[in-house]
């Protein structure tokens, strides 16, 4: 099953660099509104002289504003990267490679569900095997 066990690391692969895409945009938003909520905060205070529980609001709103942005688009991609939290399954991997790649979305499928049926099949499995991995060789 080399080439089968190929096509499973491309499409891990796939995965990894999924999330480094998302941690990459996560980090641009979260930047970006931490840039604006501080000059927005500050620039508040500094027009407003604001008593000390309106200054109390506006620090809360900052650090929880910031703080799920942190978590939300860096700290969960993170540990979804090392598989310390739920990540993109094959299958889902495999639905996103067919949206973006239409002429190997279907062959895609098609083998992952052969490999899975050929491991509780009562059928040829030498036939299968062997179909295995010709529609390895011709995805990758």
């Amino acid at each position: 099953m080399g080439k089968f066990q190929r096509v499973l690391e491309q499409i891990e692969l796939f995965i990894k660099k999924y999330y480094k895409n998302e941690m990459i945009k996560g980090l641009i938003l979260f930047l970006s509104v931490l840039v604006l909520t501080y000059l927005v905060v500050t620039g508040l205070e500094y027009l407003g002289r604001f008593g000390s529980l309106t200054r109390l609001f506006l620090l809360l709103f900052f650090i929880v504003v910031n703080g799920f942005l942190f978590v939300k688009y860096l700290l969960i991609p993170i540990l979804k990267i090392g598989k310390l939290s739920k990540h993109l399954s094959i299958w889902e991997a495999s639905e996103m490679i067919g949206r973006f790649f239409p002429e190997i979305g279907d062959k895609l499928k098609n083998t992952l569900q052969l490999e899975r049926d050929s491991k509780s099949s009562e059928f040829n499995l030498e036939l299968v095997v062997a179909s295995i991995e010709q529609r390895s060789q011709n995805l990758s």
